[in-house]
């Protein structure tokens, strides 16, 4: 089974789990967006000061005490506006980051980021239904951007680079052709590759387990949820 799983902010030895897993591609956060047109049509932003298209602060670093590179990519998970859950806790307490539509609301956090990742790798196998957890990461890290933030990579703040779904999708990679019967064993368990079926599963259902770790670690980013 593939896991993408968000990277929390306290860490990937003790509790760190499943992020710090051999099974998990970790996903770190970076700022992507600070402003918003609220639920009253006017303009909001979180009034913060960062540097757009840096690494959150909230996105852990790595390495993995054994040295193993975690995390592995990172996606936008500043400004993301998701799917409003009305008279929600999140809704009550920050509805001033509702957006016009009334339908969304604007979050922060790697949980934000490890959704964009878990999407690119429900494309990737919808292109390559046998693809094995260790493609996806291959061509995660082959489609990756780099930029003056990034620095050279792969490194233990954005793994392989931040995640370009266009470039991960359209990556050649070497066993292209023959990548169910890839024996690498550098991402998830001998028994992860989806060779059974045609898609990645997550317990009885064909899905790709997009991820949470479990704990609610993660910092707000100046005005809302960590998630």
């Amino acid at each position: 089974m593939l896991r993408v799983v968000r990277c929390r902010a306290r860490g990937y030895e003790n509790g760190g789990l499943p992020a710090s897993s051999d099974g998990a591609i970790a996903v770190g956060a970076y700022y992507s967006r600070f402003d918003w047109t609220d639920e009253n049509g006017d303009p909001a932003d979180y009034g913060v000061d960062y540097g757009l298209g840096d690494l959150a602060f909230f996105s852990n670093h790595g390495p993995r005490p054994d040295g193993r590179l975690k995390p592995e990519i990172t996606a936008p998970g500043f400004g993301i506006a998701a799917a409003l859950s009305k008279g929600s806790d999140i809704a009550l307490a920050y509805a001033d980051q509702i957006v016009e539509d009334g339908e969304h609301i604007v979050l922060q956090g790697t949980s934000m980021a490890s959704p964009h990742a878990a999407g690119a790798a429900a494309l990737i196998l919808a292109e390559e239904p046998n693809a094995s957890p260790e493609d996806v990461l291959a061509r995660f890290a082959a489609g990756a951007m780099t930029d003056e933030f990034t620095g050279e990579v792969p490194n233990g703040g954005w793994g392989y680079g931040k995640l370009d779904v266009y470039g991960a999708v359209t990556a050649e990679i070497d066993g292209d052709d023959d990548s169910a019967d890839d024996d690498d064993d550098s991402v998830g368990d001998d028994d992860s590759s989806a060779d059974d079926d045609d898609s990645v599963d997550e317990g009885d259902d064909d899905s790709t387990e997009t991820g949470d770790d479990g704990d609610d670690d993660d910092n707000d980013g100046g005005g809302g949820c960590g998630c």
